[in-house]
């Protein structure tokens, strides 16, 4: 059984863990070798996601597996009517299973005055866009995201939520 709950503190390295796998299994062989090594080192920094966890306007989830080992990762903050989720990331042996949606979901209810939901994904992310896609997110523009020494295209997407929406 899967189960969605709020992340702690000593979570940090089990979630840290999960995010490099996780980016370099969706990039690799995508972008160049070196983004996919150094980016997740850059952007995972253990401090960093300590202050998040830390954070009480950042809502950090996790879901673990039957055994506790965490298998996916979100996260999201709100700003006026807006959810800005800024990872969403699922072990690969466990996509496909409706875990993005239940991740979406929750951080929906965690903002129930939120209006839309907003996000950036790699613009070579092809199963990444798919999915929001799919869940009836709709492209508003692109971006450049600055991490480290790379640069790396990324598209906004945006769903705008009604009640009982998702």
């Amino acid at each position: 059984m899967i189960t969605i709950k709020a992340a702690k503190q000593t979570d940090a390295m089990e979630i840290r863990s999960l995010l490099c796998k996780v980016w370099q299994d969706t990039f690799e062989g995508v972008l160049p070798e070196k983004t996919v090594t150094e980016v997740p080192l850059k952007a995972y920094d253990y401090k960093l996601l300590k202050s998040q966890l830390e954070d009480p306007a950042v809502k950090f989830l996790v879901a673990k597996d039957s055994t506790g080992k965490i298998i996916g990762v979100t996260n999201a903050k709100q700003q006026n009517e807006v959810i800005y989720i800024n990872r969403l990331y699922i072990d690969r042996a466990y996509q496909r299973m409706g875990l993005g949606n239940a991740f979406i979901n929750e951080l929906i209810k965690q903002f129930p005055l939120a209006e839309k939901v907003v996000l950036e994904v790699v613009e070579k992310n092809a199963k990444g866009i798919s999915f929001y896609l799919k869940n009836g997110f709709m492209v508003t523009g692109k971006n450049k995201s600055k991490i480290g020494d790379h640069v790396l295209d990324v598209l906004v997407l945006q769903k705008n939520l009604e009640q009982g929406s998702f």
